[in-house]
């Protein structure tokens, strides 16, 4: 039976007061645990074979009959948990780990698979269930942020799979080791443990291990600044994804070929790319794969001059990026809408989310991966072209004592306004109101000013009381000696005088 079919069942729900009678009588006659065991038994092997098939591309559907059925899920582990039954548990927590990456249910799997490592007491599982467990909880990890946690998952599994002698696992195992080293940007290092799990993986005949390890390389490639290397790598890992019929790994891989031809200046093509990994993450259902194309089909928007398609799929993307709230994932998403700010002009709100998004990367210890290098230099100095220093440097520590979620809202309020305001408007006003001695917010009110926003609507973007934003906006009218808001706007020559 497919996927799809358990999709098309009827469903019946019932009555939580006839359940709980239900439960009751199965208590009292005796027939509880076996109605649970018998309960357990029929979910667990079907999570076994959708583990199996999840992400093929002629049967995609089996996440969606996971998610449908999630709750039942969760009973049956519990009773596994309940019973003591550790072979089950821990076979079952493993069928579940992609069903949990892709539908972002990250915390529940950490939470789940932490229990099952708790549970071992050393001797009831074997080396490779438990080299699997640790794989699985470095992903998770990864994925929250936990990047100590994240190296010593894979340290560990690495260490239990060479003890089994299992060589997919040991090839799993140094894949996921090369990501910590990738993340950390040890490169070499990375290099020779996804080069030997592409080795091993290939001498199988692992399609679905070859594709992932030649997407790995292909970053790799794409790092060390061999674009060419990295567009055949990633070609090849489309072929070996397709070849194995997993459609998670064909977006994956199709999402970095887009960085690839971006990063080469082929804008159209790099734009093609994403939308094909956008359509394939939606098939399965990825929610982090969808942000992060919807952002790159942004990013690559705005580089051919799309603006507006640019921050729909901006918009778009952090509605995903919420649902799974990986750290990472939301510094990324606040760079991108910075160059957005920037390529429309506004500069001071362009510093103030580059001094947030720096701290948070040095806090989260997330470094940029060296082909973010360049872009990064060219929003630095940009923002430096058209900014005084003084300027740049208080604006820079009003985004970074910013809290995580009032950058957001910052951005997302300055992108909507540079993207959506009359054209006609200019957005940058620091160089010609720098002589006039303004301070960082009443710079940031003299913008608003200029693009006819109300007192109300500057309380509202600036996250200050109505009564404190026309005590700004007097001060700011002072100092620049007009006696209106439209004088504001008049004064850099971009309203005609009545």
């Amino acid at each position: 039976m497919r996927g799809t079919d358990f999709g098309l069942l009827p469903r019946f729900s019932m009555l939580m007061t006839i359940r709980s009678f239900g439960q009751r009588k199965l208590r009292e006659n005796g027939e509880w645990d076996r109605a649970r065991a018998r309960h357990a038994e029929w979910f667990y092997s079907l999570a076994i074979r959708a583990s199996q098939t999840s992400t093929s591309i002629s049967d995609p559907d089996w996440f969606d009959w996971l998610e449908i059925e999630h709750e039942n899920l969760r009973l049956a582990l519990d009773w596994y948990q309940t019973c003591r039954d550790l072979t089950r548990f821990a076979a079952f927590a493993n069928s579940l780990v992609q069903f949990w990456l892709i539908r972002s249910h990250v915390g529940e799997g950490a939470r789940w698979l932490q229990q099952v490592l708790d549970t071992d007491d050393g001797s009831s599982i074997d080396q490779l269930t438990r080299a699997r467990l640790l794989d699985a909880a470095g992903w998770m990890a990864l994925r929250q942020g936990r990047i100590d946690d994240f190296r010593t998952f894979a340290e560990q599994s690495l260490i239990a799979a060479r003890l089994c002698g299992e060589s997919r696992q040991i090839a799993s195992s140094l894949r996921l080791l090369g990501e910590v080293e990738d993340r950390s940007t040890n490169y070499d290092v990375a290099a020779i443990h996804i080069g030997e799990a592409y080795r091993i993986y290939r001498q199988a005949g692992n399609l679905t291990g070859v594709a992932d390890t030649l997407a790995s390389l292909g970053g790799l490639a794409l790092d060390s600044g061999d674009l060419d290397q990295a567009v055949r790598l990633f070609e090849r890992g489309i072929e070996a994804a397709t070849a194995a019929e997993d459609i998670h790994l064909c977006a994956r891989v199709t999402n970095a070929l887009s960085v690839t031809r971006f990063t080469r200046g082929e804008f159209a093509l790099a734009l093609t790319c994403a939308e094909q990994s956008l359509a394939w993450n939606i098939r399965v259902g990825d929610t982090r794969g969808m942000a992060v194309a919807l952002d790159h089909i942004g990013r690559y928007s705005r580089a051919l001059g799309e603006f507006k398609r640019a921050w729909e799929n901006h918009q778009a993307s952090l509605e995903k990026r919420r649902q799974f709230g990986e750290m990472r994932g939301l510094v990324v998403w606040l760079e991108l809408v910075n160059e957005l700010l920037l390529s429309r002009g506004a500069y001071e709100a362009a510093a103030c989310v580059l001094g947030g998004t720096e701290g948070m990367r040095q806090r989260g210890a997330h470094p940029l991966h060296n082909h973010e290098l360049p872009e990064r230099k060219t929003v630095f100095e940009t923002i430096r072209r058209h900014l005084a220093p003084d300027i740049v440097r208080q604006l820079g520590e009003r985004g970074a004592a910013m809290s995580l979620q009032e950058l957001i809202d910052f951005a997302w309020s300055k992108a909507d306004a540079a993207v959506n305001d009359d054209p006609d408007i200019v957005v940058a006003t620091v160089d010609r109101f720098a002589r006039f001695g303004l301070t960082a917010r009443e710079l940031e009110i003299a913008e608003l000013l200029v693009n006819r926003r109300s007192d109300r609507e500057i309380a509202d973007q600036l996250f200050i009381s109505p009564r404190t934003a026309n005590a700004h906006i007097t001060r700011v009218l002072k100092k620049l000696d007009v006696h209106s808001r439209r004088d504001v706007a008049r004064m850099l020559g971009e309203v005609p005088a009545e």
